[in-house]
């Protein structure tokens, strides 16, 4: 069975990769962070 940490690291990745095709040229950075029951994005120029 998988721990919290490795199925958290999963959510991040999957996260990040549904973004790539979704992103600008003009953005720097896009960050994932999970926190209880919330998922925030975090948008770098």
């Amino acid at each position: 069975m998988k721990s919290n940490y490795e199925n958290i690291k999963r959510l991040k990745l999957s996260i990040q990769s549904a973004l790539l095709g979704a992103i600008t040229e003009n953005m720097r950075n896009i960050a994932v962070d999970i926190s209880e029951n919330k998922i925030m994005l975090y948008f770098f120029y």
